[in-house]
């Protein structure tokens, strides 16, 4: 009797991964480097895979021959999926870095201060197969002004989405739905903050009047108009007391 392990969509032209025949070790014969490092048999023949990646997702067939040379065979197909890598979703602008502008981190988002519009990227790492990448702003979906997907070299996949952001009193929320393995919603917030005045004696460069500047020069104008009348007063009545004598 024979067992062997293969890969692919045809028992007869699929290549071998591993096999046995009484003579073997039980662990069988591997044929490839990638088998040979992560996959053998156990005593009961069924195929195992010490380390898996992306790359041993697939239909995997087994078939047997017994003593008169009859074949048979079964197959099974190997699905694989990958939740991100913790922490996720990412904020990029909510990781604190030397020299941020008034940024402080919650437990589950942060604050940033602006007087424009700023561009606010959310990203995953390390998924597969698929996830669900969005923004909400209050109730409402925020349309992506641009999204990026890409493949790692496990096989893994990393997204980024970018959308352009204003001062608001309600959060920028990310959000990650469709996780692979998993029922959940993760979600990561942003508040954008208007940036305030860092002289506020300065102001705005408005024209404001400041009444202190304008009621300390009357009074000074009023003062100075009636100790001048006083003082013409004292003079006349000293010319009449001299003619009054005269």
């Amino acid at each position: 009797m024979a067992v062997y392990w293969k890969k692919g969509d045809d028992p007869r032209r699929a290549p071998n991964l591993v096999s046995w025949i009484p003579t073997d070790d039980v662990t069988g014969k591997c044929e490839g480097q990638r088998p040979c490092e992560v996959m053998e048999m156990n005593e009961n023949r069924s195929l195992i895979i010490k380390e898996v990646s992306m790359a041993e997702q697939g239909r995997y067939i087994c078939r047997v021959s017994n003593y008169k040379g009859y074949l048979i065979h079964n197959f099974t197909y190997i699905r694989l999926f990958s939740p991100p890598i913790e922490p996720y979703p990412i904020i990029n602008q909510c990781q604190r870095k030397e020299g941020s502008i008034n940024s402080t981190s919650p437990p589950k988002g942060c604050r940033i201060s602006t007087d424009t519009i700023v561009n606010i990227t959310c990203s995953v790492f390390g998924f597969y197969p698929d996830i669900n990448l969005f923004f909400l702003h209050g109730s409402s979906k925020v349309t992506n002004f641009k999204s990026n997907e890409w493949e790692n070299k496990d096989g893994s996949k990393n997204k980024t989405i970018l959308i352009e952001a204003r001062v608001s009193d309600r959060p920028y929320v990310c959000i990650a739905s469709d996780i692979p393995g998993s029922t959940e919603e993760r979600a990561w917030e942003i508040f954008i903050d208007e940036t305030t005045s860092a002289n506020p004696e300065k102001g705005d460069g408005s024209s404001v009047t400041n009444p202190v500047k304008i009621v300390v020069p009357i009074l000074l104008i009023l003062a100075v108009a009636t100790t001048g009348m006083a003082f013409l007063r004292l003079r006349s009545r000293k010319r009449q007391a001299r003619r009054y004598k005269g």
